[in-house]
């Protein structure tokens, strides 16, 4: 398996240039960038930051001065970002890089290209035929799984179900032991309702949902705990 990556231009008329560029001296050499040169060059010369010699940069996308227009949303810019995704996570499938990174894209631009999909992570569902994804957010020690993810909130309720809330704890679980490897994880599942419901004052979910899921990953060998009150619970970290 390479150690190099694959990076995502994002939407070029949004910050993924500029992010990529400012970042760029933290890549392992011979990591690529699919994008647009245009883009690229453009973005250096404004920047000042030249292009590393020792990265490919992809010219995935044709992109020519016309289309660039900063801040604005377009169906060509949103087809742009998602050409670049189509091609990284090839690369990443086919073993030529290990790992993909992807800059911003606009929901909105994609959605002008005709895309049905809510964001990168049901996007990159369908393109590696998955049965199930997840969202991890991850910073230092903490890792935060998510049970819904590009949603409504009118939406969410119907989605917290015994069964999807287990579903997410064992996943969560797996990918704490195989990505981040700790042996043995600790899982704190945090309630839905303002102070994990007050014991049902502010909210059954806590009661007839969530805990039923935690006590039934027991079964699995899960140390999970909780629910927690979400509103309080990052404060003591």
């Amino acid at each position: 398996m390479s150690a190099t990556l694959a990076l995502t231009m994002g939407d070029y008329n949004g910050v993924g240039p500029e992010i990529i560029l400012k970042s760029a001296h933290l890549l392992p050499a011979g990591s690529v960038v699919f994008g647009s040169k245009t883009v690229f060059d453009r973005a250096s010369a404004l920047l000042g930051i030249p292009l590393r010699t020792d990265i490919h940069w992809h010219n995935t996308v044709d992109v020519t001065e016309s289309y660039m227009r900063p801040g604005a949303l377009t169906a060509h810019a949103g087809e742009a970002s998602m050409a670049c995704i189509r091609a990284a996570v090839k690369h990443c499938v086919d073993g030529t890089s290990a790992a993909m990174v992807t800059a911003p894209i606009s929901k909105e631009a994609i959605s002008l290209a005709g895309y049905d999909v809510p964001g990168h992570t049901e996007y990159l569902q369908t393109l590696t035929d998955s049965p199930a994804v997840g969202m991890i957010l991850a910073s230092g020690g903490l890792r935060v799984g998510l049970v819904t993810i590009h949603m409504a909130l009118s939406s969410i309720f119907s989605h917290i179900t015994k069964d999807n809330v287990l579903h997410h704890i064992v996943m969560m679980h797996n990918s704490l032991r195989r990505d981040f490897g700790i042996i043995s994880p600790k899982i704190a599942v945090l309630g839905l309702n303002p102070h994990a419901g007050d014991g049902g004052v502010l909210g059954k979910e806590e009661i007839t949902v969530i805990s039923p899921a935690i006590r039934e990953s027991h079964v699995f060998g899960i140390n999970a705990t909780g629910p927690f009150p979400a509103d309080g619970f990052f404060g003591n970290k």
